[in-house]
């Protein structure tokens, strides 16, 4: 089964809280869904991913280079 990552993702801080980076993340897990990936990771904040289904325990059995721990996430 292919995977990928999500990655990387900034909005700048003054265009935050105005649903930019939620739309890009939606944009690129349908991206993602289209070309038939089944598994999605990203390294990032572990309070923001959560609401688009990512997950720190889904990712968990996923080595991974970075050590990221609660922000190493899949979906």
């Amino acid at each position: 089964m292919s995977a990928l990552s999500l990655a990387p993702m900034a909005v700048l801080p003054s265009h935050q809280r105005q649903g930019i980076g939620s739309k890009l993340v939606e944009a690129g897990l349908d991206a993602c869904r289209e070309q038939g990936h089944k598994i999605a990771f990203v390294l990032g904040y572990a309070d923001f991913y959560p609401r688009f289904g990512f997950s720190a325990a889904l990712a968990r059995p996923v080595e991974n280079p970075f050590g990221g721990g609660a922000a190493w996430m899949a979906i």
